[in-house]
C-alpha cells in the first residue's frame, strides 16, 4: 500500500471517529430530551390533591346515653333544649343547610337516636328564640344567619366578584353556597334589604334585575 492510500485510509478512519461521536452526542441529546419530556408529563400527569372538607365535629356529649333522654327537672330541661338546640344551629351553617326536617335529622346520625317528638321540641324551642320559623309541620326554616347579615355577605361578594349585575335567578344558579340555597321568598327579601339600604337597585320596573351601587369615597376635606 502506498503512502498515499495510507494517508487517505487514515482520513477516511478520522472522518468516521468524528461521525461517530457526532452520532453519540447526537443521540445524548435525543436522550436528555426524551428524558426531559417525560418528566414534564409524569409531572403533568400527577393527581392533583384535592383537599376534602373537613367533618364537622360533634360535641363530646353526643356519646353521652342520658343526652338522649328528656330530663324531668325543668332546669336541666332547658338546659338539655339549649345543647340540643346550639348543636342544631352550627351544624345546619356547617352543611350549609337553611331549611331542615324532621324526616331528615331522623335518618342523620346522632339526631335519629332522639324520637321525633323530641326533635319537634327542640326546633320548637328554635323557633321560640328566634332562630327558626316553621315552614310546614315537617320542615323548619333555620337562621343561623340573619336576612341583615346575609344581605350584607351579598353585597361584600358582590363587591369582591365584580358581579355588579344578576337577577335572583343568577344567584340562585351561580351565587355562593350561602346564598343560592336559600328559599326563593327570603332571596328576594335579601335583595330588598340592600335596595333599602341604598346598596343596590332594581334595574327595570318588573324588578328582574339587580344592579349593585358601589361605596361612595369620602371625600377628602382640605384645610
Amino acid at each position: 500500500m502506498s503512502a498515499k492510500e495510507k494517508e487517505r485510509k487514515k482520513e477516511k478512519q478520522e472522518k468516521e471517529k468524528i461521525e461517530i461521536n457526532e452520532i453519540e452526542e447526537v443521540e445524548q441529546e435525543v436522550v436528555s430530551e426524551v428524558e426531559r419530556i417525560s418528566e414534564e408529563i409524569k409531572v403533568a400527569k400527577q393527581v392533583e390533591v384535592v383537599k376534602e372538607r373537613p367533618q364537622f365535629v360533634f360535641p363530646d356529649w353526643v356519646d353521652y346515653p342520658w343526652m338522649y333522654i328528656k330530663p324531668r327537672n325543668t332546669d336541666l330541661y332547658r338546659s338539655w333544649l339549649q345543647n340540643w338546640g346550639n348543636l342544631l344551629l352550627k351544624w345546619a351553617s356547617f352543611h350549609i343547610k337553611h331549611v331542615i326536617s324532621i324526616d331528615d335529622l331522623l335518618s342523620t346520625n346522632p339526631y335519629s337516636k332522639l324520637p321525633a317528638e323530641y326533635l319537634k321540641e327542640i326546633m320548637n324551642y328554635l323557633v321560640e328564640k328566634g332562630f327558626a320559623k316553621w315552614v310546614d309541620k315537617n320542615r323548619l326554616r333555620i337562621y343561623w344567619k340573619s336576612l341583615e347579615e346575609l344581605a350584607e355577605y351579598l353585597y361584600n361578594w358582590a363587591l369582591n366578584t365584580g358581579t355588579i349585575y344578576f337577577t335572583p335567578y343568577d344567584l340562585l344558579q351561580e351565587g355562593p353556597d350561602v346564598i343560592k340555597t336559600l328559599p326563593t321568598e327570603d332571596l328576594l327579601q335579601v335583595i330588598n334589604i340592600l335596595i333599602d339600604s341604598g346598596k343596590a337597585k332594581w334595574m327595570d320596573k318588573n324588578k328582574r334585575a339587580v344592579r349593585i351601587l358601589l361605596p361612595k369615597l369620602k371625600e377628602k376635606k382640605n384645610y
